[in-house]
């Protein structure tokens, strides 16, 4: 297959199957792939109205998607009248008309300023958003627009030094050795420069993993006080843990948990190579608690992902039910904070902009009258009563957190 096809292949699952967009196995075309269908996805509701407009309704959704591909490479070109003949002349390979494909681009051309100004006012168009997905988060949130633009830019790689190997002095000069372009963070590094995550150095050293900087910035929130047994409940694929780890490490026993095998078995790999001392195990909470019983206790929950559309942009595409896992955060919740000991502290978070993810879910626990305490946070652009909203300005993300103390009897 050629990388057009590959690329309509990956696309058309994700824009009409629902599945998330992954272009791991795809071998040599592997960041042509990545490339064009993540162009496609972040400008997808333009190019769609754009493709509804030039062709007729009756097309392939083949068709469609090759002529989406084929506008972002347009518009990313420095000659697209040049590219325009080598597109056409390659929809034979994707097996698409190629005189409704040349017709289509001259017009696309000619007409791109007009198709711009026809769409100015279309806020799906703008935003790249499902309609319902944008009224949730108008309804959830007064200064919606501000959200959305943030999560309209294209969000940078970043990455969290494990402080047991190295240290950012020591990393940054490993960039710079490797002319690899970077802006600093507390914890690591924003990488700039278009590059494999494994290409960075030390990767197989364990002297980094990815991290949002939203997450990275947890570790000055995360309680310090007497975190003896800690437990990463939804680990997977282990950044969390990582950090946990960096942070209490010395003083601490850590446990971390996630669902099933597969999950289990990515947390494993991350871990063996960071060389991190962590008690791995398979376990749902949603389902149960454990006997066993912890001073530190941070639930990342299962979401809607929409506090990191920037890095999934197919969030805010598909048709999807963003209230899908209240039951399973309600479940969840319930199971850990019963493994949590007196005195002791559990931290609650999702990549979500729901609120019915969020402060909802902190709320059924407060309407149990349980012996807690929430912790005030800093004031965020997201008023929240129980919790707070970080952004990660080089990431272009949010997650929500909470923080519950348990009070001692």
């Amino acid at each position: 297959m050629t990388a057009e096809q590959k690329t309509i292949s990956a696309l058309v699952k994700t824009l009409f199957g629902g599945a998330p967009f992954s272009v791991a196995s795809e071998g040599e075309h592997a960041s042509l792939i990545k490339a064009w269908g993540m162009g496609v996805l972040r400008k997808y509701f333009f190019y769609k109205r754009c493709v509804d407009f030039l062709t007729k309704k009756s097309s392939s959704v083949e068709t469609k998607t090759y002529l989406m591909i084929c506008f972002f490479r347009l518009d990313e070109s420095k000659a697209p009248e040049k590219l325009a003949n080598k597109l056409v002349a390659n929809a034979v390979h994707a097996n698409v008309s190629k005189s409704l494909v040349n017709a289509v681009l001259r017009r696309y051309l000619l007409e791109k300023e007009k198709l711009e100004e026809k769409f100015r006012g279309d806020m799906s168009a703008y935003f790249n958003m499902s309609s319902g997905l944008l009224r949730k988060i108008k309804e959830d949130h007064p200064n919606w627009r501000e959200l959305l633009e943030v999560l309209r830019r294209q969000p940078k790689v970043c990455i969290c030094i494990n402080t047991k190997k190295t240290t950012l002095q020591l990393y940054a000069k490993l960039l710079q050795d490797k002319d690899i372009q970077f802006t600093p963070l507390k914890r690591g590094f924003a990488i700039l420069t278009a590059i494999k995550i494994q290409e960075l150095p030390g990767y197989d050293e364990g002297y980094f993993w990815v991290q949002s900087e939203a997450n990275q910035i947890m570790g000055d929130i995360l309680p310090q006080g007497n975190n003896s047994k800690i437990l990463d409940a939804c680990a997977a694929p282990g950044g969390k843990t990582a950090l946990l780890s960096t942070l209490f490490g010395k003083k601490s026993t850590i446990m971390a948990t996630d669902v099933d095998k597969e999950r289990v078995e990515r947390l494993d790999e991350n871990i063996m190579r960071l060389q991190l001392d962590v008690d791995v195990h398979i376990h749902d909470w949603e389902q149960q608690g454990m006997l066993e019983k912890f001073d530190l206790i941070w639930v990342d929950a299962p979401c809607s992902s929409t506090g990191v559309i920037a890095k999934h942009p197919e969030v805010a595409i598909q048709e999807r039910d963003v209230l899908k896992n209240v039951e399973k955060q309600k479940s969840i919740l319930a199971n850990a904070w019963a493994s949590l000991n007196e005195g002791g502290t559990l931290v609650y978070t999702t990549c979500s902009l729901i609120r019915a993810e969020n402060e909802g879910i902190i709320q059924t626990l407060l309407d149990k009258k349980e012996a807690l305490e929430v912790k005030v946070l800093p004031k965020s652009s997201i008023n929240s009563d129980v919790g707070a909203y970080i952004e990660g300005k080089s990431s272009n993300d949010f997650l929500f957190i909470a923080i519950l103390m348990r009070n001692k009897s």
